[in-house]
């Protein structure tokens, strides 16, 4: 049987920050000139981790200079299949980058995605962000040992809101996470799926909807600020400086988790223009204003490129691989 806590967290130790600048996408001390016009792609509803990380993205290029303009498009279903249809069929979008993370490599393991990141240009990941264990403010909960204690007493009575679809990454990791942490019965357990950070705020704020949200930490910086929630626990190896939670592994979980998040260009976008897009992002995890982004998000700074993103994503389809078969639940 596989170790989830040895499964994930051997390769992300492997995986610290790390700057891929190779070949002709040496950036050298001076700045390329900016993109005109940068379209970005979104698989997924407003509000969802991909949409606030385009977000992020655009605004950071134009407030840093790299690019002129950045529209946005978005296009949702099926946990992010439609988009991913659209976005390889739609010649509109033939220029766009497209926003992707961890889905694209394990839901065409399950099934759920017929094609995966091999029918695109992977270009640059960016970062990594947490998964949170998130509790309203009111919760009597005050650590994991406490939330799973509740979940086997009851599963029904106690459902596990998610601030995504089923299948999705917060889905994936409540899974890996509870049944780490001493969930008896994963199968019993009760899930609500919301479209949105904010719509899964609300549910879990109303105290009928669930008693605990798992969702990436990125999208709950206002909830946190105004006190509507408290984080229980947060996915990281260490604790994530300027948010006041323990790591799961503090509670006794040995588990570390991280869904990164990156661009993705149709295989059909000339080599000449994905070595534009490249450098300007490449420039980008470099600034000032990116590195106030990732603190601001919670996100950590992940950043490859090249042969070295491609060797990333055939590593994580393998450790995906051997995830789904020991936790049987997606």
């Amino acid at each position: 049987m596989l170790s989830l806590g040895g499964a994930v967290s051997t390769l992300l130790k492997r995986l610290q920050t790390r700057l891929v600048l190779s070949g002709a996408l040496l950036l050298g001390s001076a700045q390329a000139a900016p993109l005109e016009q940068l379209h970005l792609f979104v698989p997924g509803p407003a509000g969802s981790g991909w949409d606030t990380k385009a977000y992020a993205v655009g605004d950071a290029l134009l407030a840093t200079g790299l690019a002129q303009q950045v529209v946005y498009d978005r296009w949702e279903g099926a946990g992010g299949w439609r988009g991913l249809q659209k976005f390889l069929a739609d010649d509109s979008l033939k220029n766009a980058l497209m926003v992707q993370s961890s889905p694209l490599i394990y839901r065409p393991l399950t099934g759920t995605y017929l094609k995966g990141f091999r029918e695109l240009a992977p270009l640059v990941v960016l970062s990594n962000e947490a998964e949170a264990v998130v509790v309203a403010s009111h919760s009597p909960y005050q650590n994991i040992q406490q939330l799973v204690a509740a979940l086997n007493a009851n599963p029904m009575r106690h459902p596990v809101i998610l601030g995504a679809s089923k299948g999705s990454i917060d889905h994936f990791a409540a899974a890996m996470i509870l049944k780490k942490a001493g969930v008896t019965q994963p199968k019993n357990l009760r899930f609500t799926f919301r479209r949105s950070d904010e719509e899964a705020v609300q549910a879990l704020q109303s105290g009928f909807e669930g008693i605990v949200l798992f969702t990436g930490l990125g999208g709950l910086g206002e909830a946190l600020a105004s006190g509507e929630v408290r984080l229980l626990a947060v996915s990281t190896a260490q604790r994530i400086p300027g948010f006041d939670a323990p790591t799961l592994r503090e509670q006794g979980v040995d588990l570390v988790f991280n869904n990164w998040r990156g661009f993705f260009a149709r295989a059909d976008l000339p080599a000449d223009q994905r070595q534009t897009y490249t450098r300007a992002l490449l420039q980008l995890s470099q600034t000032a204003h990116w590195h106030a982004t990732l603190a601001r998000h919670g996100w950590s700074p992940l950043v490859l490129s090249g042969d070295e993103l491609l060797r990333f994503l055939e590593e994580e389809e393998s450790k995906f691989a051997a995830i789904l078969q020991d936790i049987d639940l997606l």
